[in-house]
């Protein structure tokens, strides 16, 4: 479920962050700089303030207990949109320009001009977005409630809650569990943190 879950949110909230950050560094059209105010703006929202709303729509849809009630809040991120879209600023428009020339469209642009140039960035948020969703407690815990629909994190809460624990502090399987569950995160930490410190240091040089 968790890795699932995880590998579409991370592919959303790239695919969905490319596009919204080429169309705010890049694009040309009236409103521009408002939106992206607006995304700022969704930095602000504590999941306290959404919560609630969003359950009940997801309820509506009748996603409750399933993928799609983990993944859909989930699918945009109004950090990595702001990430992106400084890292793309950085990019002169003369390498636009270049492509165009060459025959490419505005796809082509993005994804043979842009994603290579800011590969360290597209990596960081990468990363960034599967240890979110890899982690994430509160809105699967709330969304799902079935023990087959849970995710990774739910499940090492439960295993408090196993016929050992009801009689004695069971630490030794939390903490086995604790262990497995982190393990892909340190791992994935281990193999590509340089491209975490270039990439963050790129978007933030804008």
């Amino acid at each position: 479920n968790t890795l699932i879950t995880t590998f579409v949110m991370m592919m959303g909230e790239l695919t969905i962050g490319v596009m919204a950050a080429y169309g705010f560094s890049k694009g040309e059209f009236k409103g521009r700089e408002f939106l992206f105010m607006l995304v700022l703006g969704a930095l602000m929202v504590p999941i306290q303030v959404t919560f609630v709303p969003i359950y009940v729509f997801i309820a509506r849809l009748s996603m409750i207990d399933t993928y799609w009630g983990i993944i859909l809040p989930n699918l945009v991120s109004a950090y990595f949109v702001f990430m992106l879209r400084q890292n793309f600023m950085a990019v002169d428009n003369s390498y636009i320009e270049a492509g165009k020339v060459d025959g490419m469209g505005r796809f082509g642009t993005i994804f043979h001009v842009l994603c290579p140039m800011c590969k360290p960035t597209l990596i960081t948020v990468s990363i960034i977005s599967f240890i979110n969703g890899w982690n994430s407690y509160f809105w699967p815990k709330m969304v799902t409630k079935t023990e087959a629909s849970r995710t990774i994190a739910v499940g090492v809460q439960q295993l408090k809650n196993t016929f050992a624990g009801q009689e004695v502090s069971n630490y030794n399987e939390i903490m086995a569990g604790a262990v497995m569950a982190i393990i892909p995160i340190v791992l994935l930490f281990l193999f590509l943190q340089k491209y975490i410190m270039t990439g963050m240091s790129k978007a933030a040089m804008k």
